[in-house]
């Protein structure tokens, strides 16, 4: 009454506790709950005493429960590894009489390291002179305030990672219009040798437009532009010349799109100049 609490009281399924039909009989008992009252799902805490207060941290924290907060009475220690639910480490409150054994024998001393170890925030209510199964009201009053004041709070979903970039400039690889196109050319020659074509170091200066090599870094064998004309013709542009007669397979890719452009120059044909202004109707 105190706290405006629901109490749910489920029995135990024998003496002591079971972490299988036990499970299943607090996740039944809270959904005849459900049927019957409003239940604020990130508002469910979980207590209990003695063997039954291990139960309550044990269900808590080795499984992925939601209880947004855990009291528990006198309780004995048993060993939790790491925490399941890692989005949110449910806090806990624990309660001990100073002639309780599991006090006395360090129980609750071991049980503080423990949640220190996995990062649990806790409190602590300890009573002169109270026993094991003996607390004053006051006690459990705190303890159930205590558990109507949290809430749980699903982390946030991890962002999206970056998206990878839309081009990776590379030797042979020219990136323009912020990356957005990607060019790349292959040439092979009357001698049967055959390679790609390399960005000159220049190329890098400009966002539009690049230039290539084949054969000597001094000398180069193709200029290549991409031209936004959404304004003009709602298509990118793409214009190229080339200073040579070698046989070449020119691809410009739209990376947003997939879309692709492709040139080819015969071996032994002096190249001619592309002027392609419907190269991409991929605006904007």
């Amino acid at each position: 009454d105190a706290a405006k609490a629901v109490v749910v009281l489920p029995k135990s399924s024998g003496a002591s506790w079971d972490l299988g039909a036990d499970d299943l009989t607090v996740a039944l008992s809270l959904r005849l709950v459900q049927q019957e009252l409003p239940v604020d799902d990130h508002r469910v805490s979980i207590a209990g005493h003695s063997a039954g207060g291990a139960y309550a941290y044990l269900l808590a924290y080795t499984t992925v429960s939601k209880y947004s907060a855990v009291f528990i009475l006198s309780a004995p220690k048993y060993d939790v590894a790491a925490v399941a639910d890692p989005a949110y480490r449910a806090p806990i409150r624990m309660y001990y009489g100073t002639t309780d054994p599991n006090f006395t024998g360090g129980a609750e001393a071991a049980l503080k390291a423990q949640w220190d170890r996995l990062q649990i925030a806790w409190q602590e209510d300890v009573r002169v002179g109270f026993s094991h199964n003996v607390w004053p009201l006051q006690t459990m009053i705190d303890g159930f305030l205590f558990l109507v004041g949290k809430t749980y709070v699903a982390a946030p979903p991890p962002p999206p990672p970056p998206p990878a970039p839309a081009c990776l400039p590379g030797p042979t690889t020219l990136c323009l219009l912020g990356g957005r196109f990607r060019v790349e050319v292959t040439w092979h020659d009357p001698q049967g040798k055959s390679g790609p074509g390399q960005v000159a170091p220049c190329a890098a200066a400009a966002d539009s437009s690049g230039l290539f090599w084949f054969f000597t870094p001094d000398n180069w064998e193709m200029m290549l532009k991409v031209i936004d004309g959404c304004a003009l013709n709602q298509h990118f542009w793409v214009f190229s010349a080339a200073t040579t007669n070698v046989g070449y397979d020119l691809m410009v890719t739209d990376t947003k799109t997939g879309q692709a452009a492709r040139y080819t120059n015969p071996l032994g044909q002096t190249s001619p100049a592309i002027t392609d202004t419907m190269a991409f109707a991929t605006c904007p």
